[in-house]
């Protein structure tokens, strides 16, 4: 039986690690942003990884192991890279889950796909790979990931991605300024583009948005630019504050567990700031 270890818990597992990765390459799947699990996972990153491996449990359910070697199997296929070591998210439970699949080789994340076999899962990551192939050919003011591979069946749907390089850092829990500014300089783009007589009766200006704009779906590239993930919620008919929005209130409510009502006065009292003026 191959040695899967579940991170935090084998009843709730967050993360999966392969038996040929590392855990501290496989936490680079995990980013967590509540203070208990930041330092377990830093406690891990620092222990030798024999030691953090058997820190972590076993993960013995079969019906469990069937999926994930299944998936860790087909992932190096997809990317006609038999050497990779892979480690597995497997989602969060719902309607919307999918796996996430990180494929690495010689001690480097090259790669992260998706599988999903529900409708709705299947929806979301067929419109990811649209919103992936259509921002190729019309930049945002941000990095995105490239596609490198996309199969749907009858029975499943994939979308293989680019990893970022190296040296690409998380965001802090909280949007900083370069966040901010990019979600206004998103807004300012299609708020622009948006105008068109189609929209004028609905009275809501629309354009291309990220749809869930949050540090949790960002990194910091080496030479400081942004690098933008996750794009299964985007699309071109996003109103034109959502991203800017999104990146206050959510933060807020769900990392620094601040009442709703609280956060919504920040956002509103962003918005009522020169943010987008100071692009």
């Amino acid at each position: 039986m191959a040695d899967w270890r579940a991170l935090p818990s084998a009843t709730s597992p967050r993360l999966y690690v392969g038996p040929g990765d590392s855990v501290a390459r496989a936490l680079q799947l995990y980013a967590p942003y509540s203070r208990v699990a930041r330092t377990v996972t830093s406690v891990l990153r620092s222990l030798p990884d024999f030691v953090a491996r058997r820190l972590l449990p076993r993960a013995t359910d079969a019906a469990v192991l069937a999926s994930v070697e299944s998936i860790a199997a087909r992932t190096p296929l997809l990317l006609d890279t038999p050497r990779a070591a892979v480690s597995i998210a497997p989602g969060t439970p719902g309607p919307d889950r999918k796996a996430t699949a990180q494929a690495s080789v010689d001690g480097r994340v090259i790669a992260y796909a998706k599988f999903a076999t529900t409708g709705a899962a299947r929806d979301l990551v067929r419109r990811e790979h649209a919103v992936l192939q259509s921002l190729a050919a019309s930049p945002p003011p941000c990095a995105v990931p490239r596609v490198l591979a996309f199969d749907d069946t009858a029975a499943e749907t994939v979308l293989v991605q680019q990893a970022a390089p190296p040296g690409t850092r998380t965001l802090p829990a909280v949007a900083d300024a370069d966040m901010l500014r990019l979600a206004a300089a998103i807004a300012a783009t299609e708020a622009r583009r948006c105008l068109a007589a189609r929209f004028a009766a609905r009275r809501v200006p629309t354009g291309f948005g990220h749809g869930d704009f949050a540090p949790w779906n960002l990194r910091r590239l080496p030479d400081g630019t942004l690098y933008a993930f996750d794009w299964e919620y985007g699309g071109p008919e996003q109103p034109v504050t959502d991203d800017l929005m999104h990146a206050l209130f959510m933060p807020a409510v769900l990392v620094q567990r601040r009442d709703p009502r609280q956060a919504v006065g920040t956002v509103l009292d962003a918005l009522a700031t020169d943010v987008p003026a100071t692009l």
